[in-house]
C-alpha cells in the first residue's frame, strides 16, 4: 500500500494526511474528480485535494464539499436546478461534477454573472468593455447560463430558451448534444450577446477536415470565408457565432470571447485573426475579445466577498 505526500490546508493550516491506496498500472493513485474520491481531505474546511503525488497545494486541484463555501448563500440559490436543466443533456453529469472543482469555469461563470445580475450591473459592465448597444439599452438584459433562464421563472427568458432550441435543431444538432452557450444576454430590440467563457482552457479547436464543420458553415450568410474558419480551428466559437447570428435575426449581435490574455496572443494570435477575418462582420455584427482583467475592472463596486472570490480563483492574474 502507498500514501500520497501530506499537504497543508491553505484555509486553516492543518495537515491533511493521505489515505492508503493501491497503485494503479501507471504507478500512481486513482484520479479524483469528487470530494469523496480525494485521498487527502481537510474535513473541517471541506477541502479535498486531487490525487497527484505532490505536497504543493498550488499544483493540486481543490475539490470542495460545498462549492459555495466562501460566497453569500443567496448566490447559490437556483444553481442545482440550472445545472440539471443545461441544454446539453449528455454533458449534465460531468458539468455537476466539475462544478465543485477550484478550476471550474462554470462556477466562476455562475458566481460572476449571478452577482452582477443581482446588483443590476450587467448592462454597465458590458457597456464598459465596448458594447455600445448595451450602453444604450433601457434595461438590464435577460440572462441565460448554459441555455437556462436565470432566474428559472422568468417567462421572457424561457421563450429565449425555446428559441435557442429551435435554432440549433434547425441547424441539425442532436437534441441530446446541443451547443451550450456559456452566457446569453438578451437586451430585447437593442441586441443579443453570446459569451464564450474561458479560464484554464484554450478555445476548443478542430482540424479543418473535421466533418462537424459543414453543419455550421453551410446554408448561412454568417461567414465570409468558410475555409478561413476551418483554418482558424475555432470550432466552438464558430458554433456560437452561427447560432447567435440566427437568433438575432435583424437585431445587433455580439459574440464575446472572455478569457485570460494568453488565449488572444502568442501562438493564438494568427488563428484568432483568421477567425475574425472569416466572419461577416458589420456595425451590428461584432466579435469582441475581452480579457478577465478588463471585464473585472469594468465592475466598479465589488462586494468584499466578490473581491476575495476572484482572488481565490486566480482571476486577478488574468
Amino acid at each position: 500500500m502507498a500514501r500520497l505526500p501530506t499537504v497543508v490546508c491553505p484555509r486553516c493550516g492543518k495537515k491533511a494526511e493521505s489515505k492508503e491506496f493501491t497503485r494503479t498500472s501507471r504507478g500512481g493513485a486513482h484520479h479524483a474528480n469528487t470530494y469523496g474520491s480525494c485521498l487527502r481531505k481537510c474535513k473541517d474546511c471541506g477541502f479535498g485535494f486531487s490525487n497527484a503525488s505532490t505536497n504543493r497545494v498550488d499544483d493540486l486541484t481543490i475539490i470542495y464539499r460545498d462549492p459555495f463555501w466562501n460566497v453569500p448563500p443567496f448566490i447559490a440559490e437556483g444553481y442545482e436546478f440550472t445545472l440539471k436543466q443545461a441544454i446539453n443533456v449528455v454533458n449534465l453529469r460531468s458539468k455537476r461534477v466539475k462544478f465543485k472543482s477550484s478550476k471550474s469555469e462554470d462556477h466562476v461563470t455562475w458566481t460572476v454573472f449571478r452577482c452582477l445580475q443581482m446588483q443590476s450591473g450587467i448592462r454597465d459592465a458590458i457597456s464598459k468593455v465596448g458594447i455600445e448597444f448595451a450602453r444604450l439599452a433601457i434595461c438590464e438584459p435577460k440572462l441565460l447560463l448554459w441555455g437556462v433562464p436565470i432566474p428559472k421563472d422568468d417567462t421572457v427568458a424561457k421563450s429565449i430558451r425555446y428559441h435557442l432550441e429551435n435554432v440549433v435543431d434547425a441547424i441539425g444538432e442532436d437534441p441530446e448534444r446541443r451547443s451550450e452557450p456559456d452566457v446569453i444576454l438578451d437586451f430585447g430590440a437593442s441586441g443579443l450577446i453570446f459569451i464564450e467563457v474561458k479560464l484554464w482552457s484554450q478555445n476548443e479547436t478542430k482540424k479543418n477536415d473535421y466533418a462537424g464543420w459543414e453543419k455550421y458553415l453551410t446554408s448561412t450568410e454568417a461567414f465570409l470565408d468558410p475555409n478561413k474558419v476551418k483554418r482558424s480551428g475555432f470550432y466552438e466559437l464558430s458554433r456560437n457565432w452561427r447560432i447567435a447570428w440566427e437568433m438575432a435575426n435583424d437585431r445587433p449581435m455580439v459574440l464575446i470571447n472572455l478569457g485570460p490574455a494568453g488565449i488572444f496572443k502568442d501562438d493564438q494570435k494568427i488563428p484568432m485573426q483568421l477567425f475574425s477575418e472569416s466572419l461577416r462582420l458589420s456595425p451590428i455584427r461584432q466579435f469582441v475579445k475581452v480579457t478577465w482583467k478588463s471585464f473585472l475592472d469594468a465592475i466598479p463596486k465589488k462586494p468584499k466577498w466578490f473581491s476575495k472570490y476572484i482572488q481565490d480563483r486566480g482571476l486577478v492574474n488574468f
